[in-house]
């Protein structure tokens, strides 16, 4: 069994790997994006198992989907792309576009490294606030800050316009300030 996991090989590779049926390039697809996709999608549903639920549905679709993948974009803004939508059907199922935030949730959204004190409350803050956003919102926000995707990026996997990415941005930060103080 070939190791990939030692990151020496693309996404794209991993992924024409993976249209071919090949196990160890999804392993390594999946150990290399399955925590962001958690991650990315407990942000839009706010609930840590339907996040998983997320998470595992867009891996299998990577899986069955790979051969289709058309490399117009990178893998990354497809994978994503796949977790936008499988999340956004998961907040119809759930019934209600916004829940209410719990105090696991947010901590689970968690910040690299070991924060101090006051930079981990200020994190909390900015999480808790940016919980507030609609979706919308909040989805541009998590896919162009916390990804680093670019807003034509954003665009292709929400499925609007670029010029709108850019003005729920522009909305979401002025909100956040609002929020913020």
């Amino acid at each position: 069994m070939r190791d990939l996991t030692d990151g020496g090989t693309s996404d794209a590779e991993l992924l024409a790997g993976v249209a071919g049926g090949d196990r160890a390039a999804f392993r390594a697809l999946h150990d290399r994006y399955r925590g962001p996709v958690r991650g990315f999608a407990l942000r839009m549903v706010e609930v840590p198992e339907r996040a998983d639920e997320v998470a595992n549905d867009t891996m299998l679709a990577v899986w069955r989907g790979a051969a289709g993948f058309e490399g117009r974009s990178k893998v990354s803004t497809w994978i994503f792309g796949i977790a936008y939508r499988i999340g956004r059907r998961a907040m119809r199922r759930g019934g209600a576009d916004r829940e209410e935030v719990s105090a696991d949730s947010v901590a689970e959204l968690g910040d690299a490294g070991t924060p101090s004190p006051d930079t981990a409350l200020y994190h909390a803050e900015v999480r808790r606030a940016l919980a507030g956003l609609p979706f919308e919102f909040r989805v541009v926000v998590e896919l162009t800050y916390y990804h680093g995707h670019s807003v034509v990026e954003a665009a292709e996997m929400t499925g609007v316009p670029p010029g709108t990415v850019k003005s729920r941005m522009h909305e979401a930060r002025r909100r956040l300030r609002e929020r913020l103080g």
